[in-house]
């Protein structure tokens, strides 16, 4: 194919074949596009087949090593927020069932079984960091000799590492330094194993994705590495698009209007450097999501599918989000024929039935759900998309498919992980092989997993976790191939804890899980945590000892007391060319959590545990490993035993209290935490302790409240008005311990939690209990309008209720003139439930400084006195804006409109009101289309900050001590 070369400067140059030097891929309609066939509908032939003419790549030459770096992200550099594309006209779903998932508890109830290799990271380093841009969508993916990092900059940032030492080998650059199709975010990381390319993308120009495929494996360049540069132009953006790897195509999903698109692309066309082709069809969407997607199922592994193996695409249909019906995954067959493209046919959808789950997180619509500590930014729960990857091996006697989605575990929220495997044998259809909901025993947010299989079949699962007492972190869990299906029983291990909150609710939008094509077993993972209230990133990596291992499994394991109190005997037979054995222990029968490994390298067919507690049953199992040391054996079958003696085991009390403050109007603390588990059969007592650093040690002196028998408590005596540190012990009555309540065993176990105590001074307050006094209503219509109800209150007996019917309608609430305290920090507040039909109606608050004259929405100014502020809510404002479509007044505004499922505390600045006197509107607007139920709202007031405690002055005691009379008794 003859090129003509354009010479750069260093260090890359670009070639291009010059027949299609003036074009660049014009793909739809009037631009090129070929509708070539419709086929004969059927209930899962999907018909509309749009080829492009074939697309020109750019031929790059470039030397990775020497393009200019981004530089570092400062304080006071821009900053973007990119909004997540959702398409308006889909409409969502009403709130979806509230019931713990089914799968949970099987999660819970599994064993945990030791894995030590697994539960290292022989690499774990720090990533790319902020970059300016939010979410940073970090992806990554290893190759024989380089790991490549992608996140969202100003275009992409990529960096490539040394995989043996973790050293940065180039970067970080940025992708449009010589990528000349490129666009900027959504970044693509992939290692093709079946070709032994790496693919690089993101968007491209305008509506395109721009696409580079490597010459060879080496992505730096020895000196350069040639680059196929495509840009595929698509007919809308295809946002969140991702690819799989196949045998005849690269396949893409894309997020768009309308319907829920996928592509073909010509692969060894791409491969060769080719002018290439692309497919374009589309599956029906999905009623309820506003943010669809057709997840690519992709290669992992050395083997390719079976020939003539359609590409995979797959999304999860939850019934009570999309329409009724069963739960289920959904499949569609992509055909792609390049030869005779009106060949080409997409078939679906191909339903696998799942048990129930939930993907009301918050609803269906809202991206702000998972909650942080002290923060009220709320993070997206992205419950829409199968996650990042579908990944796709063949065994050999059998093909898998894995992949992982978010759900509500428990019916609060509470974000989980539903993972599932599907399985086929030869000509057999896609069966549901496992399926597990991943969660833990506390009250913690896992969700945005990426998973993968290693070459034994083993599965790594990782991804973001969050919670009352953990600042967003990232974590992973996994199972050997023969461990109880549907769990992840090997222990969830830290990549890197986080140590603030996130400042923005974009948050991911995807993680990502590879294994090392060299040896097939190490897994790679990289997402994002939080050293500070800006985002970072991680890579590490872990692999399970056994991949590739076949060591003998010990038989015949015995245990039993030898007549010694606290003491058993595990033994087993001999297993030949065993250099030494593991001995594992758990708390319980045979089935329990929580194996540790108590021996190592025991050379005797035996071991004698010293250390059991009495009154207490043990479990044990034994691996035996090769000569080299390297590969463990299974572990054996599981055998128990219990002693006599004396009870020695404390509670156990992992997780710290936690803490809030609910007083409006008091000085209050209200501590809650879990139970202590206890090992003796014994009742459990608990004591409180108070300090004013975190680690500071539990006495006489700092105990507030002792001998508890409940699970929480609330603090109202604060000397001082500064942050507290609490501490929580256990104790149970075991006599023989040392516990400030029965002599027994405490917890050894007590992390501190920190909390300011806060309390508020009303300047008006209305819980509208003693009546409508406060307040007047208007509205246009006949016999309705703000009424005064029981039903459905925030608290006591009252609520203000406005209707949403499905005509247009203008009903008014407007509070009393009030005067506005001249003091820092006036903060308007009430409670607020909506359940309106979103986009279309809506309630605003609006004010007036002159008897009712003249009204302005709360975040505008008024043209003299008070500006315009963009800010004025401190939580839970405005989240949607009204269509321009809407018959309403309110057409183009922002609005509370569509749902919060429930009673919110709204929060309004108010320091640029102060000194003036104010009326407040509540103004509920609707169109001529859906009913609604309607709005809620309850407990009005205006409030400043209250003082808990004493304040000491930095110069005390140096300073005369009359003006601190008043705190002198109250020193701690």
């Amino acid at each position: 194919m003859p090129y003509f070369v354009l010479h750069l400067s260093a260090p890359w140059r670009l070639r291009r074949d010059p027949s299609h030097r003036r074009r660049l891929a014009r793909l739809w309609p009037a631009l090129g596009l070929l509708l070539l066939a419709t086929l004969p509908l059927d209930a899962q032939s999907l018909t509309r087949i749009q080829v492009s003419d074939p697309v020109p790549p750019y031929i790059i030459d470039v030397n990775l090593r020497q393009l200019p770096r981004v530089p570092q992200w400062r304080p006071g550099d821009p900053v973007r927020e990119v909004p997540r594309w959702q398409d308006p006209s889909r409409r969502p779903s009403p709130p979806g069932r509230e019931q713990p998932d089914p799968l949970a508890a099987q999660q819970l109830a599994a064993p945990t079984l030791g894995e030590p290799t697994f539960a290292t990271t022989p690499l774990n380093f720090d990533g790319q960091d902020y970059t300016g841009r939010n979410p940073p969508d970090p992806i990554g993916a290893v190759g024989p000799n380089h790991y490549l990092q992608a996140v969202n900059s100003s275009t992409t940032s990529l960096v490539v590492y040394d995989k043996h030492s973790g050293d940065q080998v180039a970067g970080p650059f940025a992708l449009s330094s010589f990528a000349v199709c490129s666009g900027g975010g959504d970044p693509i990381i992939l290692f093709d194993t079946l070709s032994q390319r790496w693919i690089v993308a993101e968007f491209g120009t305008a509506n395109s994705f721009c696409m580079l495929v490597s010459q060879t494996d080496d992505p730096v360049g020895n000196p350069n590495q040639t680059w196929f540069a495509y840009n595929f132009e698509t007919p809308n953006k295809p946002d969140y698009f991702k690819i799989g790897i196949w045998g005849d195509a690269y396949y893409v999903g894309t997020n768009e209007s309308g319907g829920s698109p996928v592509y073909a692309l010509e692969r060894d066309a791409m491969l060769q450097g080719a002018p290439a082709r692309m497919i374009r069809m589309e599956a029906p969407d999905l009623s309820g999501f506003p943010f669809q997607l057709l997840m690519p199922a992709g290669v992992e592994g050395a083997a390719a599918p079976p020939g003539n193996t359609p590409g995979l695409f797959m999304r999860h249909n939850d019934g009570q989000a999309h329409g009724g019906g069963i739960d289920q995954l959904e499949i569609f067959e992509f055909h792609a024929d390049f030869d005779t493209p009106q060949n080409s046919s997409l078939v679906g959808p191909i339903a696998i039935p799942m048990s129930e789950f939930s993907s009301d997180l918050c609803g269906f619509e809202t991206l702000a759900c998972i909650d942080q500590p002290l923060s009220t930014v709320r993070l997206d729960p992205i419950r829409e998309p199968l996650m990042n990857r579908l990944v796709y091996r063949n065994f050999g006697t059998h093909e898998a498919i894995i992949g992982n989605f978010t759900v509500d575990v428990d019916g609060t929220d509470r974000a989980g992980i539903r993972w599932f495997e599907l399985r086929r044998s030869g000509q057999t259809p896609w069966q549901l092989h496992q399926e597990g909901t991943y969660t833990a025993a506390d009250r913690n947010h896992r969700w945005m997993g990426s998973l993968a299989f290693d070459g034994a079949g083993n599965i790594a699962l990782g991804f973001n976790e969050v919670g009352p007492a953990t600042f967003p972190s990232l974590a992973y869990s996994g199972r050997l191939a023969g461990d109880p299906l549907g769990t992840l029983p090997r222990g969830q291990h830290s990549l890197v804890d986080g140590s603030a909150p996130n400042i923005s609710n974009r948050y991911g939008d995807y993680s990502s899980m590879s294994v090392d094509p060299e040896d097939d077993c190490t897994f790679w993972y990289t997402g994002q945590y939080n050293r500070d209230e800006r985002w970072s990133t991680r890579i590490g990596t872990f692999r399970f000892e056994s991949c590739g291992c076949a060591s003998p499994t010990p038989q015949d394991v015995t245990a039993a007391p030898t007549g010694n109190d606290n003491e058993i005997l595990v033994s087993w037979l001999p297993v030949a060319d065993s250099s030494g054995y593991d001995v594992y222990r758990a708390l319980g029968p045979c089935g329990s959590a929580g194996y540790q490994r108590i021996a190592k390298n025991v050379q005797d067919p035996f071991f004698l545990d010293p250390s059991p507690s009495s009154r207490v049953t043990y479990s044990y199992t034994v691996i035996s490993r090769d000569a080299t040391l390297m590969c463990p054996s299974p572990p054996s079958t599981c055998i128990s035993a219990e002693t006599t003696g004396a009870c020695t085991i404390a509670p156990t009390q992992s997780e710290p209290p936690t803490a809030f403050t609910p007083g409006r109007f008091t000085c209050q603390v209200d501590l809650t935490w879990q139970p202590a588990v206890a090992v003796c059969d014994v009742p459990i007592h608990y004591s409180v302790y108070r300090g004013t650093h975190p680690d500071f040690t539990p006495a006489e002196g700092r105990l507030v409240a002792a001998c508890l028998t409940e699970t929480e408590y609330s603090d109202i005596d604060f000397p001082r008005d500064i942050p507290y540190y609490y501490k929580v012990f256990a104790e149970d009555a075991q006599s023989g311990g040392d516990g400030p309540c029965n002599s027994g065993n405490i917890a050894g176990f007590a992390p501190s939690l920190s909390i300011q105590p806060r309390a508020l001074d009303p300047a008006f307050y209305d819980d509208l209990e003693a009546g409508p006094a406060n307040f007047a209503t208007s509205s246009d219509l006949p016999d309705a309008g703000w009424l005064l109800q029981s039903e459905t209150t925030a608290s006591g007996d009252a609520a203000w209720f406005a209707a949403n019917p499905a005509f247009s309608s203008e009903q008014t609430l407007t509070q009393t003139a009030t005067p506005i305290p001249d003091q820092e920090g006036i903060i308007l507040r009430f409670q607020l439930y909506f359940f309106t039909d979103r986009a279309f109606d809506g309630l605003v608050l609006e004010y007036s400084l002159n008897q009712g004259r003249q009204w302005f929405d709360i975040l505008a100014g008024d043209t003299t006195t008070i500006p315009e502020n963009a800010n004025r809510f401190l939580a839970n404002g405005y989240p949607v804006r009204i269509s321009s479509l809407a018959d309403s007044a309110l057409a183009g505004r922002w609005a509370w409109s569509g749902t919060n499922f429930g009673f919110n505390e709204v929060l309004v600045d108010l320091n640029d009101f102060r000194g003036q006197t104010a009326q407040f509107r509540w103004r509920l607007v609707t169109d001529s289309t859906t009913e609604q139920r309607g709005v809620y709202l309850d407990n009005f007031a205006l409030t400043t900050p209250k003082r808990c405690g004493c304040i000491f002055p930095e110069s005390w005691p140096r300073d005369s001590v009359l003006g601190f009379i008043p705190c002198l008794n109250q020193l701690p």
